[in-house]
Parts: C-alpha cells; sequence; structure tokens
C-alpha cells in the first residue's frame, strides 16, 4: 500500500516538471531557434560589384585638384651639362660660368677679348682676360680647346719672360727751409715761419722790438722776450739776421761780435 503511493507520487512529480518545461521553453522562443549552420554566404551579385565600383570612381572625381597634383611626381629640372673639353672659340657665357673658378663676370671678360681680338688663336692668351691668373688658367686648361691652335713663338715667350713692369717712382719733396727773417723788419706772419713760432710768440717778438728797445742790433737778444726759450732760439739761429738801423745789411748770429 505504502509502495503504491510512492510511486504513483513519483509520476505525480514527473508530470509537473514536463508541464512547467513546456511552459518555460514557449515563453522563451525556444523552439524558434534554428539548427546552427556552416554553410559560406552566398557570393555578390554582378550588379553588387558594378555599383561599389561606380562609387569609388565617383568619389575618386570629388577628390579636390591640388590632392591629385601633389599625388603625381614631377621632376625637377636639371642643370644643362657641357661636353668638355669647350671650343674657347664658340663656348657660350652657360658653358664657360661652368668652368672650375669662372663666374659670370670673368666669363663675359673673355667673351669680350674674344670679340675684340677676332678669336683666340692660343690658349695662354686666356693670361691677357682680366680675372684670370696663373693657378686659374691652369684649372681650365685642358677644358678648352682650340681648332687649329697656333703655337706660341718663342719671341712671345721671350718677350713674356723678360717684361719688367717698370717700378713707380714716388717723388719726395723736403719741406722748404723758412727764409732768412730780418727782425727789425719782420711781419707777425713772417715771424710765424720760424718753427715752433705760433701767434702769441710773434706778438711777444714784435713787443720786445716796438716797445721795448725799438731795434734788434743782435739777434741774441729775441732771448729778452718771454716766450722764446733756449730750444726755440737754436732752432731759429740759422734764419735769423738783423740789419744795421735799418739798412739793407744783414748781420747773421754767427758773424755778430
Amino acid at each position: 500500500m505504502t509502495r503504491s503511493i510512492c510511486l504513483i507520487a513519483l509520476f505525480s512529480a514527473a508530470a509537473l516538471s514536463l508541464a512547467v518545461f513546456g511552459s518555460v521553453r514557449e515563453r522563451t522562443g525556444f523552439a524558434s531557434v534554428q539548427t546552427y549552420s556552416h554553410a559560406l554566404p552566398e557570393p555578390a551579385s554582378e550588379c553588387a560589384f558594378t555599383e561599389s565600383t561606380e562609387t569609388t570612381e565617383a568619389a575618386t572625381e570629388t577628390q579636390p585638384a591640388a590632392f591629385t597634383a601633389a599625388s603625381t611626381w614631377i621632376a625637377e629640372p636639371t642643370e644643362p651639362t657641357f661636353a668638355y673639353p669647350l671650343d674657347l672659340n664658340t663656348a657660350s657665357l652657360e658653358a664657360l660660368c661652368s668652368l672650375p673658378g669662372i663666374g659670370e663676370v670673368t666669363a663675359q671678360a673673355i667673351l669680350d677679348y674674344r670679340a675684340q681680338t677676332g678669336g683666340f688663336t692660343n690658349r695662354s692668351q686666356l693670361l691677357d682676360v682680366p680675372g684670370i691668373g696663373e693657378s686659374r688658367y691652369l684649372a681650365i686648361y685642358d677644358l678648352l680647346y682650340i681648332p687649329d691652335e697656333q703655337p706660341v713663338t718663342e719671341a712671345e715667350t721671350t718677350a713674356a719672360e723678360t717684361t719688367v713692369l717698370p717700378e713707380p717712382v714716388t717723388e719726395t719733396t723736403a719741406p722748404p727751409e723758412p727764409p732768412v727773417i730780418n727782425l727789425n723788419t719782420a711781419t707777425r706772419e713772417e715771424l710765424m715761419l720760424l718753427p715752433g713760432c705760433d701767434a702769441a710768440i710773434a706778438e711777444d717778438i714784435l713787443h720786445l722790438r716796438d716797445d721795448l728797445i725799438h731795434t734788434f742790433m743782435s739777434p741774441y737778444e729775441l732771448l729778452y722776450a718771454e716766450s722764446v726759450t733756449d730750444e726755440l732760439f737754436l732752432t731759429w739761429q740759422p734764419y735769423l739776421a738783423v740789419d744795421d738801423e735799418g739798412g739793407t745789411q744783414l748781420t747773421y748770429p754767427w758773424q755778430a761780435t
């Protein structure tokens, strides 16, 4: 009896569990879940590929011109090259400027010399062009040629080697010697010709002569002037003289007794 009751209870619990599981399955949509498939997706249609290409081309056409130009490589201009050696009588200004150490000014001087002489006959004539010295001449010698170049004659070579430019002559002019001055007739300007005699010293001498002693009997009387020192007098001594009471006969210091 007891066993029958236990079996009935067991079956009832199982039936209840199935009912509950079915209710939950319907609420959660578990019954609508499809079986997972490993099949690959279908390839895109041709129309879809065409549409994608047209979209890309349209996007390219809408790009700004600056972007398109920037993406294009533009070759930079290169400097002209010249074949060496250059014909000295036909080379252009640009070709001459390509030589080492030759700028536009020197190249133009070469063209001017070529026009004046009617053309180069020997490359050594480049030494006559202003701006081309010995070192620059040697640097460009092998980069130039002259068709039928004429050799330098021995006479020209000898003349070039023996030509010696005259040294400039500098004339040295000694300063003029002060004239012999008659102390009894000299003016202020004449006294100022003496070495070291300025206007104040000249006025002091005139004051001594005109206001104090009236006449110089000897050049040594100059030492009575306050501003005349022994050093100045010794410097002036060769140029001093006095006359005899205003006469024309001059008496020099070394002749005075």
